[in-house]
């Protein structure tokens, strides 16, 4: 799987929260000037940007969660993503942090990528409505991490990350 990140602005650099304006930011979608059209953000809150990726060649839009408020949410209570493909998870340093899925109504899979773009590791993860849930972790320190939906990774393989902030 091959990943490319393009935002409004410059193609191959994540929006920032400046850029957000020109995408969708009504809830359930809305018109908008970017070079997404309408966009239905489903139940994913506004404040997390989005941003256009290639996976394998075809074109996904992702929130994007690249601060530690939007990572810990993540899509906790989430059930409908509408026609977001998945989360972008971002870190300016490695990390090694485990992802759950306490709240998180709907299964999902994960893959985690180094800063130069290999795949780690990928797993399925099942919903946890109460404690204790399984930790997922990466079986080596990551830079990014990308879900979706259960089974949106099926047949996209090798898996590889192409990212220019």
């Amino acid at each position: 799987m091959a990943l490319v990140v393009a935002s409004c602005a410059e193609p191959g650099r994540l929006m920032s929260d400046a850029d957000t304006d020109a995408l969708v930011t009504v809830p359930g979608g809305s018109e908008s000037d970017g070079p997404m059209g309408f966009v239905d953000r489903g139940e994913i809150p506004d404040d997390f940007p989005l941003a256009v990726v290639e996976v394998s060649g075809l074109t996904w839009v992702v929130a994007v969660a690249a601060d530690g408020d939007r990572r810990y949410r993540g899509l906790r209570g989430v059930a409908d993503l509408g026609d977001v493909d998945g989360m972008l998870f971002v870190w300016d340093e490695d990390a090694t942090s485990g992802f759950g899925m306490l709240t998180v109504p709907i299964p999902l899979d994960i893959a985690w990528f180094d800063a130069g773009g290999t795949v780690l590791g990928q797993a399925s993860m099942t919903p946890c409505p109460a404690r204790p849930c399984t930790s997922y972790r990466s079986p080596a320190p990551y830079r990014f991490a990308l879900e979706t939906v259960a089974g949106g990774f099926d047949g996209l393989e090798p898996l590889t990350l192409v990212f220019s902030p």
